[in-house]
């Protein structure tokens, strides 16, 4: 029987963590020790990162962290991500975001979530949406824009909701 994304990502952070735990909150540092465990591995991860946390990417999953603590202020982090995705599932919302599980390393919060092609919509998420889910989503999350979301099944799944309002 296949693992679940989520067994199999908490797998590969323990692997992986020996590799970029002495600099995690450098892009430029994550980016090159991932680089040495893809060769090593034989994996194909890639490393992305915005103004507040780094993710890591796979095939199948995603593991998010912060590494900049102002930009966390402004932007929001995995704490933030975890509190919206919290309060959408218990308001009956949880459907239009990105399943998180957040687990911690080394005192360290990551927030797992199931990776999705992103390729950009070309409408607008408003348009995908009904009246009452838009006045929700902009009441409670903010920096939702087309690189934030992507549609499955011609829904709007958003895989980036740190910014709540």
């Amino acid at each position: 029987m296949k693992s679940s994304y989520i067994d199999r990502a908490i797998k590969f952070l323990d692997a992986i963590l020996p590799y970029i735990e002495n600099d995690m909150m450098s892009p430029d540092s994550v980016n090159n020790a991932v680089y040495e465990y893809n060769m090593n591995h034989h994996r194909c991860v890639r490393v992305c990162n915005g103004a507040s946390r780094i993710a890591l990417i796979t095939s199948d999953y995603v593991i998010k962290w912060d590494y900049n603590k102002r930009a966390v202020s402004n932007w929001g982090g995995n704490v933030q991500e975890a509190e919206v995705y919290k309060i959408a599932t218990e308001a009956g919302y949880g459907y239009l975001f990105a399943e998180l599980t957040t687990i911690q390393r080394n005192g360290i919060i990551f927030n797992i979530m199931p990776r999705f092609s992103t390729g950009r919509s070309m409408r607008p998420i408003y348009r995908k949406l009904n009246d009452k889910e838009w006045r929700w989503l902009n009441n409670h999350v903010w920096d939702i824009h087309e690189g934030n979301y992507t549609l499955v099944k011609g829904k709007p799944v958003i895989f980036d909701y740190a910014c709540k309002r």
